[in-house]
C-alpha cells in the first residue's frame, strides 16, 4: 500500500534502500548516518505519509485482532470448540502467510490479508443471527486475514 501511494517499486536489499534514502535526503555519502533520525521522517513528505499509513494499518489490524478474540465467546455453540477452531485458524494463517509472501511478495500479501479480513468482517454485518455456521465461517476467515496481516 505504501509503495502504491509513493508510486515506487520496492528495492531489493537493505544497501540499496540505504542508498536510496541518502539520495532522497540529499546526502552525498552512503555511510553518513547523522541525519537518519525522527526529524528527517517528519521533514520528508514521503516518509511522513509512509509513517502515517503504516501506523494506521497497524492500529486497525490490532484493534480487529483483539475485537475478534472477544467476539468469539458470543458465537452460539460450545465456547471451547469455538476458541479451539479460532486458534487453529490463527495458527494456519501464520504458516500460510509466510509461504504466500515468499511467492508473491510481502506488499501484495499484506494487501490480500487486509482485504480478506475486511471483506469477511464486513460480511458479518449482513449475516442473519440465526445462521450460526455462516457467522462462525465468516469470523474465522476474518481472523485468518487479520492474523496473517500481523504475522
Amino acid at each position: 500500500m505504501i509503495a502504491k501511494i509513493n508510486r515506487k517499486k520496492p528495492l531489493e536489499n537493505n544497501q540499496n534502500f540505504h542508498e536510496y534514502l541518502m539520495t532522497m535526503s540529499g546526502e552525498a555519502s552512503v555511510n553518513s548516518d547523522k541525519n537518519c533520525d525522527f526529524s528527517t521522517l517528519i521533514k520528508k513528505n514521503v516518509y511522513m505519509t509512509n509513517f502515517i499509513v503504516m501506523n494506521l494499518s497497524w492500529a486497525a489490524a490490532y484493534f480487529s485482532y483483539y475485537t475478534i478474540g472477544f467476539y468469539v465467546k458470543y458465537i452460539p455453540g460450545d465456547v471451547f470448540e469455538n476458541v479451539t477452531i479460532s486458534c487453529l485458524s490463527e495458527a494456519a494463517s501464520c504458516l500460510i502467510s509466510g509461504v504466500i509472501a515468499s511467492f508473491i511478495g510481502s506488499k501484495l500479501t499484506l494487501f490480500l490479508c487486509f482485504m480478506t479480513g475486511g471483506i469477511f468482517g464486513s460480511a458479518l454485518v449482513f449475516v442473519s443471527p440465526a445462521n450460526n455456521k455462516l457467522i462462525l465461517a465468516f469470523l474465522l476467515m476474518t481472523k485468518f486475514g487479520v492474523s496473517s496481516a500481523l504475522s
